[in-house]
């Protein structure tokens, strides 16, 4: 059962309307970015301070030979006044600072959207609701893993082995890195229920000492 966080259970059935064509797919991947490293990385796109928080990138349909489908036809077109229900949830989640991007949003629909077999208000939804329930970093914070200014080296193989005992060890997660040393993001696997799902073969590309950015 998807988790509903108690802000968004009267939201979840809204819009409830399947396209016509069935996609296939063999699992999700819910797709995590660390805001300071991406605006590091992307000055331009962040004009002010970034949170010190996972933004949520997106929520991708996979096969399990390691491609996916992308902008998958018939495809509801994007309304960004479909989603005013979810605004101040999108800006705490799917921002860097707060700012709603939403050509970005448009994107993410268009490519992974289309193909997820899921509303345009529903895949939304879903995705932030995966992302609330998902949140690893409170996870690490919970056992005083967490990047400060006097030490932001962080072992990968251990954020890597607490996130799955955090699923049960019933999920694939790995970390992504900037030039395999500065920590970007992190994938988790999540089977077409939503529930975890262990069996994709993703890969990380993190060395074992990693420098976490504030």
């Amino acid at each position: 059962m998807i988790f509903k966080p108690s802000f968004f259970i009267n939201f979840f059935l809204v819009g409830l309307s399947l396209p016509v064509v069935i996609y296939a797919f063999d699992y999700f991947v819910l797709a995590k970015t660390w805001s300071p490293e991406f605006c590091l990385e992307n000055p331009n796109v962040c004009l002010i301070k970034p949170n010190p928080s996972f933004s949520l990138h997106g929520l991708w349909p996979q096969y399990k030979n390691g491609k996916y489908p992308s902008f998958c036809q018939p495809c509801e077109e994007f309304k960004k006044e479909k989603l005013n229900q979810l605004t101040g949830f999108i800006q705490k989640l799917w921002t860097n600072n707060g700012i709603i991007n939403y050509d970005f949003l448009k994107h993410e629909w268009e490519k992974h959207g289309c193909c997820s077999n899921l509303s345009l208000f529903n895949y939304f939804n879903t995705s932030l609701n995966l992302a609330e329930k998902w949140n690893y970093l409170l996870v690490w914070q919970s056992i005083e893993i967490n990047p400060s200014y006097e030490n932001k080296t962080i072992s990968s193989s251990l954020m890597e082995t607490t996130a799955k005992d955090f699923c049960g060890n019933k999920c694939d997660f790995v970390l992504n890195c900037d030039n395999q040393q500065y920590l970007s993001g992190y994938y988790m696997t999540l089977s077409k229920e939503f529930d975890v799902y262990n069996n994709s073969g993703i890969k990380g590309n993190c060395d074992e000492n990693i420098y976490w950015e504030l």
